[in-house]
């Protein structure tokens, strides 16, 4: 009886030490800054080569609420909030609640963007290395269901040039024009 319990004793030590940490990653507030109206850097609407895939990327910018919309040409939204530039980057942030938000990056060539096909693969990748104990000097609040980071730019401009690495850069080839006055159809 005895072995018995020793044994589901060190079953349920072991199951604990190997759960798996699911806690969400937020930024405790939003960068603050000057604005970036992504439709001056990159033109409202243009093609993108990536890997084997093709798209046609549309951006709009909402001058009242200084908002950027990032769609692709299936009408997917790949992001919608605001944008700073800091550095080499740009980055983009939306607001998920009171003391929520998401931040991630784009790093702008001559012809290439790295970060704009993998935006939601770039914040889990974030994610995981938080929850693998980087970035300790970041986190300003912890619990068990969430992580709250402090937006440092001078240091996450490092972790995202780092996370941004990890990704293959796209490439546009040319811009379009808005063949419509509101812009929803584009010519070559």
């Amino acid at each position: 009886m005895k072995s018995i319990i020793l044994l589901l004793s060190v079953f349920s030590v072991c199951g604990a030490a190997m759960a798996q940490d699911s806690r969400q990653v937020y930024f405790a507030k939003a960068i603050e800054g000057k604005t970036v109206d992504l439709t001056k850097v990159l033109g409202e609407a243009f093609e993108v080569m990536y890997k084997d895939r093709e798209s046609i990327v549309v951006v709009k910018y909402d001058t009242l609420r200084k908002v950027n919309v990032i769609t692709n040409s299936c009408s997917d939204t790949l992001f919608s909030g605001q944008v700073f530039k800091a550095g080499n980057l740009f980055f983009l942030q939306r607001k998920l609640g009171e003391g929520r938000f998401q931040i991630t990056a784009l790093c702008l060539g001559k012809n290439s963007v790295r970060g704009l096909v993998d935006i939601f693969d770039q914040y889990l990748l974030l994610i995981r290395n938080v929850r693998a104990g980087k970035y300790k000097e970041l986190i300003v609040a912890e619990n068990t269901a969430e992580v709250r980071l402090k937006p440092e730019k001078d240091f996450i401009q490092g972790i995202y040039n780092e996370l941004l690495d990890q990704f293959d850069e796209a490439y546009y080839t040319r811009s379009f024009l808005p063949c419509s006055k509101d812009g929803s159809d584009f010519c070559n």
